[in-house]
């Protein structure tokens, strides 16, 4: 046992340091690429350094979450204050509000005063997280619902049933074949700041309509 618990967080230290090296090269590789689109190419090659953009940014995002995951796993985020979720929601909501209005979704929200004691680095992904995966996978021209208690925080969108087992949702890597660009880690990382908080989350599909929920209690 005690062999397996060394090789365990073994595991857990390499993670993370392997990310924090692999963020270098990545942004120098960014670096270059930008500065190769600003010089005069053929439409070919532009096209090319578009792509190689693309897919730099997904693997630099998809490192920076493996990275917040493995901290998550080593319990780095231990610090925690009080927190009042209804303003840290509304500035992201603020924030994100140009991108709703682009595709024509309006926000029905309900909002109660709440305050939770966590990271808030940690709160503030968490509902980056979710709100962005509403945004994603939510039909244009409908209506995101958002309704925040002391007991709960619930979003529901309308959109496609997923095509794979409900029960995978929370897992590392699992994404909708309709959004292949997606790194599969966002939800993965909902589920494990709820864990470090001692919070629920759990998703339902009904009559159309995604819905998330966390439970605080």
């Amino acid at each position: 046992t005690e062999r397996s618990r060394r090789e365990y967080l073994a595991l857990r230290e390499f993670t993370e340091n392997a990310s924090h090296e692999i963020q270098t090269p990545l942004g120098i590789i960014q670096s270059k690429l930008d500065r190769m689109s600003q010089l005069e190419v053929s439409e070919e090659m532009a096209r090319y350094i578009v792509q190689a953009k693309s897919g730099v940014e997904r693997l630099s995002k998809m490192n920076r979450n493996l990275l917040l995951l493995a901290k998550l796993d080593n319990q780095v985020y231990s610090e925690r204050q009080f927190i009042y979720v209804d303003e840290l929601l509304n500035q992201h909501l603020e924030q994100m509000e140009e991108l709703f209005s682009v595709r024509g979704i309006t926000l029905n929200k309900t909002l109660s005063p709440v305050q939770v004691k966590s990271d808030r680095y940690l709160c503030d992904v968490l509902l980056s997280n979710l709100l962005s995966n509403a945004l994603r996978y939510t039909f244009s021209l409908s209506e995101i619902a958002i309704f925040l208690s002391e007991q709960q925080f619930i979003i529901s969108n309308p959109g496609a049933a997923l095509d794979f087992p409900s029960e995978h949702l929370f897992d590392r890597f699992t994404k909708s074949a309709d959004q292949p660009q997606g790194t599969g880690l966002g939800l993965a990382i909902v589920h494990q700041i709820c864990l470090l908080n001692g919070w629920t989350v759990t998703h339902n599909y009904r009559m159309g309509i995604h819905y998330f929920s966390i439970d605080f209690n």
